[in-house]
């Protein structure tokens, strides 16, 4: 497979595509935070360079250290070291680099596993860019020529797969390095399981800003990291943000956007592709087949969790009917999913995830119940109001209407699949 994002030369008409889209975007959102142009925009939301880790300092951090060793960690150091250096990809004036690399790092990873593994699905990968709304969405569009496929990442997508991943392993119990590593070890993590006090309120405080405040942008404060289940976090975010990706290019391998098939039923076929993909080749890795499905089950109930409180908070109980009719709900996907867990998965692999969704209904659901009342609280004071663009990113969740189907209506946006939240 072609990786085209990783290409020295990328066509002057993706380029072009890309250019207008994010200047599209980085003008909306100097309207909304009231800034002279969309050169102060991009200078405000544009995430801002940090010092990273080393490899000995990553191994360590995420207590790799008696799961890598010898030819293993030489090679995991030298992909480390590889994708830290900027490897002088085209881009516009208005890219993103530091996000968009992070999310080509993925791609690549997905690439080189699918090609030693299985072959290609796709004879050519799509090319990326990112967009600074806060919208939590991923979606595929054409160039201009319709010769080409790009893949538009927000930066609401990537804050929120961060956010939680970091709520969810404030929340759930501790599990080692080694246990994520293994079916066979997760299928020993047992309940009862309680919600530390901590995760509980952090997740209420998160929810509410969320909700009352719009997506943080990337260089606001992010939440603390809890240092007992960093691998944790690590292994839910990137199979979160790999789902995402995954499931993008699915839409294109299955022929979705090709035959122009919209629906919901192409959405749950990219869905499944996805984990299937995820799952498989995290065992033909020698790990965890059950993790990257237990993360996507994750992914698809705070989508869930989010739609849910923005609609208590705008409308009490009632209808939701602000929700596109066009994709299935999060709850939705998530019960299809379910359904279509890949069959021929191994036997330690179907008990663990089993033991793993179970925890998914025991702790994370067990949340929503006890924090959506605060957000009815907030309701009945006076509802939802948009927030103030000042402190928050252009998208946001506009309640009737996403900042994407505003584009749409004025003719400025004409792809159709998303990786969205409804």
């Amino acid at each position: 497979m072609v990786n085209n994002s990783l290409q020295q030369d990328w066509p002057q008409d993706v380029l072009d595509s890309i250019e207008y889209r994010q200047e599209v975007a980085y003008r909306s959102a100097a309207d909304l935070l009231d800034l002279a142009g969309p050169e102060e925009a991009f200078a405000l939301l544009c995430e801002k360079p940090t010092v990273g880790l080393s490899p000995e300092e990553f191994r360590t951090y995420i207590s790799w250290d008696p799961l890598l060793s010898g030819g293993d960690w030489e090679q995991t150091k030298r992909k480390i070291e590889a994708a830290e250096r900027d490897p002088s990809l085209p881009s516009t004036r208005w890219e993103d680099v530091q996000v968009r690399q992070r999310w080509i790092r993925l791609q690549q990873d997905l690439s080189d596993e699918f090609l030693e593994t299985f072959g290609s699905t796709l004879d050519v990968s799509p090319y990326l860019a990112t967009l600074p709304t806060g919208d939590i969405n991923a979606r595929v569009s054409q160039s201009f020529s319709g010769d080409h496929l790009i893949v538009f990442l927000e930066h609401g997508l990537l804050r929120y797969f961060i956010d939680f991943a970091c709520l969810a392993a404030s929340t759930l119990p501790p599990i080692t390095p080694a246990t994520l590593l293994s079916d066979e070890a997760l299928q020993q993590v047992k309940g009862p399981w309680t919600i530390p006090f901590d995760g509980s309120s952090q997740f209420s405080e998160t929810l509410l800003a969320y909700v009352f405040g719009g997506t943080p942008t990337l260089n606001q404060q992010k939440i603390r990291i809890p240092g007992y289940n960093s691998a944790l976090f690590i292994w839910l975010a990137m199979h979160m943000s790999q789902f995402a990706l995954l499931h993008e290019q699915s839409h294109i391998s299955l022929k979705h956007f090709a035959e122009r098939r919209f629906g919901h039923g192409v959405e749950i076929e990219a869905d499944v592709s996805a984990v299937e993909a995820l799952s498989s080749l995290n065992s033909a890795r020698g790990f965890s087949w059950a993790l990257p499905i237990w993360a996507a089950d994750l992914a698809l109930f705070a989508f869930k969790l989010l739609d849910t409180a923005l609609g208590v908070a705008a409308y009490g109980w009632g209808p939701k009917w602000w929700i596109s009719l066009d994709y299935p709900t999060p709850e939705d996907r998530r019960k299809r999913l379910r359904d279509h867990i890949p069959p021929n998965g191994p036997a330690a692999g179907r008990a663990a995830l089993a033991n793993l969704l179970g925890m998914n209904d025991s702790l994370m659901e067990k949340l929503e119940e006890i924090h959506m009342p605060f957000v009815l609280l907030a309701h009945s004071k006076g509802g939802a109001r948009l927030p103030s663009g000042k402190s928050v990113l252009i998208g946001l969740f506009d309640l009737k209407v996403s900042h994407w189907t505003r584009l749409r209506a004025k003719g400025e946006s004409h792809e159709r699949y998303r990786f969205n939240r409804n």
